[in-house]
């Protein structure tokens, strides 16, 4: 989990919305919304 959260901040600096982030990584959107709003 702590991997998927450091490549979700990663990709957040990049300026990629959770949409993008979740369609790149094959995860679930409501998983990457969750980890990208934790911690911005």
């Amino acid at each position: 989990m702590t991997k998927l959260l450091d490549i979700v901040k990663e990709l957040k600096t990049e300026g990629k919305s959770p949409e993008e982030i979740a369609k790149e990584l094959g995860k679930p959107i409501f998983l990457i919304r969750a980890l990208y709003n934790l911690y911005f």
